[in-house]
Order: C-alpha cells, then sequence, then structure tokens
C-alpha cells in the first residue's frame, strides 16, 4: 500500500484489512516519495486496526535484512533526506506486531518510486537499489 495523500478508511474498509491481518496476512506501506500526509493518515490507520500495538523499528540485524533474503549491508538513502547521524545508513521499517509477528511494515520514507527507479530529487526515500533490497527481502519475509 502507498500513496500521496491523507485518507481514511470506512470501519468496513478496516474490518476487512484487519480479518485479512488475523488471518495471517501482511501489510507492507510506504509513503510515497516521502509524503507526511500519507504517513500520518497511515499510522492513525494503523492505531485503530491494531490498538496499543506500538511500532518496532527493526534494526539492522533483524532478519528481515539478514536472512530472508540476500543479506543487506549498506542502506542508502536519497539526498533529500535529513537523518540525525546515529540514523545515517540505518533502515528505519518499522513493524507493527499482531500476536508476536509483524504484520504491518511501515516506511515513512519512500520505497515505491525507488522500486522504479524513479529519478527526482526531492524524494524523501531510500536509493534505488536500497529499496529494491529491502523490498524483496520484506516480501521473502512475509511468504514463510
Amino acid at each position: 500500500m502507498t500513496g500521496t495523500a491523507a485518507f481514511a478508511f470506512t470501519p468496513a474498509q478496516r474490518a476487512c484489512l484487519r480479518k485479512y491481518l488475523d488471518e495471517g496476512g501482511t501489510l507492507i506501506v510506504d509513503a510515497a516519495g516521502g509524503n507526511s500526509a500519507f504517513a500520518r493518515a497511515a499510522e492513525e490507520l494503523f492505531a485503530k486496526l491494531l490498538p496499543g500495538a506500538l511500532p518496532r523499528r527493526l534494526p539492522p540485524d533483524h532478519e528481515v535484512y539478514t536472512r530472508s533474503g540476500p543479506p543487506i549491508r549498506t542502506f542508502a538513502y536519497r539526498k533529500a533526506v535529513s537523518l540525525p547521524a546515529e540514523q545515517r545508513g540505518k533502515p528505519r521499517i518499522l513493524a507493527f506486531m499482531l500476536r508476536n509477528r509483524p504484520a504491518i511494515f511501515f516506511s515513512r520514507e519512500d520505497l515505491t518510486a525507488g522500486l522504479v527507479g524513479y529519478p527526482c530529487w526531492g524524494l524523501k526515500g531510500y536509493e534505488p537499489e536500497t529499496a529494491f533490497r529491502i523490498m524483496r527481502n520484506l516480501l521473502l519475509y512475509a511468504s514463510r
């Protein structure tokens, strides 16, 4: 799921998505271009879907990055991304847990434009090669 603007799900749509997650489905979400309005709306949706589930940032040594597919050793961001020194070169994917499994993977930083190799300076996200590697490993992890 990706987007570039704020959105809201109806109660019926939230119920369908919750059923999908309850039955073992996994949702991968990114804010296209690093859009903050979409990211806020997504976080509001997750709070309603999984009340009390606090997101966890997956550390660089998490199995998503190290064992789900080829290991990812470097995480490159586009120039428009400004991060504190201690976060540079590290992944920022969040996991919302449901019954001890990541049910939702969420990135405030763009993955989508990176996946298609879109060359735009103002995008706030991962470099294309890093976006590809992250998405590949998320999909492999979710498919287990």
